[in-house]
């Protein structure tokens, strides 16, 4: 998918900037406030099962896409899939919150770049811009 280097290291900036946005949104639940981030290492199991694992797969998922680019399908499944799965875990995390007004303006931010990261994959796909390729596309016009 992400052929050049250029391009493989644009879309994984994309997804560490999506993982990022997505570990500070803070969400104030039962037993005190704080960011998803710490709550993905230290939440209780119990409480958060679902919405842990839900955001680990996601991440893992997201630079998976990237590294395994070379299957074009794989790869535009596990994208797609990772951020899909990373915005489900988000919504659940986030209903919980009893400030929730709060935890969705921190969100604006992971929503925005999840959203940006999608539109990198379509104009990708599009063949509008790919980094790094433009090199490639002068030296075969000479």
């Amino acid at each position: 998918m992400h052929g050049s280097m250029p391009g493989r290291l644009v879309a994984l900036g994309f997804d560490a900037e999506v993982v990022l946005a997505f570990g500070v949104v803070w969400i104030d639940a039962d037993h005190g406030a704080g960011p998803i981030g710490l709550l993905m290492f230290s939440g209780n199991p119990d409480a958060w099962c679902l919405a842990k694992a839900l955001g680990w797969v996601g991440i893992v998922l997201l630079p998976a896409s990237v590294l395994l680019s070379r299957c074009r399908s794989l790869c535009l499944s596990l994208m797609p899939g990772g951020l899909g799965l990373l915005v489900t875990s988000w919504f659940l995390l986030v209903r919980e919150s009893r400030t929730l007004a709060f935890s969705l303006v921190c969100s604006i931010p992971f929503l925005a770049l999840a959203l940006g990261r999608l539109m990198y994959l379509s104009l990708w796909l599009c063949g509008a811009w790919a980094p790094g390729e433009e090199e490639g596309r002068e030296g075969r016009n000479v």
